[in-house]
């Protein structure tokens, strides 16, 4: 049976590298031709969200690593809800002035300024200097994880396969989680590994598997898998079953 609902990373997983080809249409004219839906469950900003749902057929998009979720409402309007309690967002304002205070060499993303929930660092910026930010992160309670371009970090409770069940309890109550399918490609993806029964690592997982203590429960192989080649390839398998 084809899965209920897709869900989906973004950068590495849909994409192939940063680029946004035309495989993306095809596993999204694919996945309606199936009457089943796509929900991407990204750590890009919820600007992203606003994006997608006008110029795509993508149902629904969780945001900044499970803390927004961007979905039409009755009325076909576009609506953001944060996943985190207020108290949790003026927190983490708070502790970007002691970052920036801390480590004023270090930027944040461009699209960082329209973060709701979470804020990020381009992985290329970061990388040299992880060890520090992870210390002074965990000094002061707040979350990191790693996507294929950015470190991430929040306050409060939240992560990919939060956001999904959150989705699932409150817009698709009808769907069990169990009949859905996952797609992921790095370690901020870990959470669904852990929790959902149905999750497929596309090919260029290899790069950080062996980190992963909860893996996918299907890990595609070969070059012609890698990011949204091994998407498409897996549902047009589904499909024929």
């Amino acid at each position: 049976m084809f899965p209920r609902i897709i869900f989906s990373d973004f950068d590495g997983t849909l994409t192939y590298g940063l680029s946004l080809g035309s495989f993306f249409f095809e596993i999204l004219t694919l996945i309606k031709a199936k009457k089943s839906e796509l929900v991407i469950v990204t750590g890009r900003s919820v600007s992203w969200g606003h994006f997608l749902l006008t110029h795509t057929d993508v149902f629904a998009v969780i945001s900044e690593g499970g803390g927004m979720l961007t979905i039409r409402d009755k009325n076909n309007l576009i609506c953001d809800y944060p996943l985190l309690p207020q108290q949790e967002l003026n927190r983490l304002k708070n502790f970007v002035l002691l970052l920036k205070e801390k480590f004023p060499e270090i930027a944040l993303t461009s699209d960082s300024v329209g973060r709701i929930a979470d804020r990020a660092i381009e992985l290329t910026v970061a990388r040299p200097h992880m060890k520090e930010l992870g210390d002074f992160m965990q000094a002061h309670q707040i979350n990191f994880s790693c996507s294929s371009v950015h470190l991430n970090f929040w306050c409060g409770n939240v992560d990919k396969y939060k956001g999904i069940a959150h989705f699932i309890h409150h817009h698709a109550r009808e769907i069990t989680i169990d009949e859905c399918l996952y797609f992921g490609d790095s370690k901020n993806d870990e959470s669904v590994f852990k929790e959902m029964k149905n999750t497929v690592g596309v090919s260029n997982i290899r790069d950080v598997v062996e980190e992963l203590t909860y893996k996918p429960s299907v890990v595609l192989m070969g070059e012609h898998n890698e990011g949204p080649y091994g998407v498409l390839n897996y549902l047009d398998y589904l499909s024929r079953k």
